[in-house]
């Protein structure tokens, strides 16, 4: 048994203490720290988070060049997102960027662990004149270029879709040039790529 202590307010100002006995919690309650996995219980107007709905989000805080190079390295700070076995993730990445016609840009998703059970995405590509639109991609082979072009002087590439997991691991987002070339490619700072749950 546990007990209350209710406090009442008299009319001349005083306070009254009175005790009541309430019966003991007959199950184990939640408590509002740590970590807590709930079986065959409702929500009511509660908020969710994780990655189930807002995903991870990441930002590169540094530039990340690429020059006389088409060997794919990690954008800094787009890496290290955790993919759950058998998830089903919906992915953006929005790079900043800055090359010339020479050197290009490639985009791809490296796996670690976790590899493709299947993959639906389509790049944008953005130049002071015009935008252009990349066909759909669904290859499951790793570290495939998502994006892949020197057509224009890109400033801004998108690459959009949702992919499926068959084990836990991780991903990160790589660059490198379309073809080799002195001409620096750079993906900027204030870049992102998100990931975000969906089954």
């Amino acid at each position: 048994m546990a007990k209350v202590c209710q406090l009442y307010d008299q009319p001349d100002g005083s306070i009254n203490a009175n005790q009541a006995v309430i019966p003991a919690a007959s199950a184990t309650l939640v408590s509002t720290d740590g970590t807590q996995t709930l079986t065959n219980k409702t929500v009511s107007s509660g908020t969710l988070g994780g990655d189930l709905i807002h995903g991870e989000i990441k930002r590169c805080g540094t530039a990340t060049t690429a020059q006389s190079t088409t060997t794919l390295a990690n954008i800094t700070g787009l890496t290290g997102f955790t993919l759950t076995a058998s998830g089903v993730y919906a992915f953006e990445i929005d790079l900043h960027t800055t090359m010339t016609t020479n050197g290009g840009l490639g985009v791809a998703l490296k796996f670690t662990t976790a590899t493709l059970t299947s993959i639906q995405c389509q790049s944008t590509a953005f130049s002071a004149s015009g935008v252009a639109q990349g066909a759909q991609n669904t290859t499951t082979t790793d570290a495939d270029l998502k994006f892949n072009s020197k057509a224009a002087a890109y400033l801004r590439v998108i690459v959009k879709g949702t992919l499926v997991v068959n084990a836990a691991g991780t991903v990160a987002v790589q660059m490198a040039q379309e073809t080799s070339h002195a001409d620096t490619t750079t993906v900027l700072v204030g870049s992102t790529a998100r990931f975000t749950r969906l089954a």
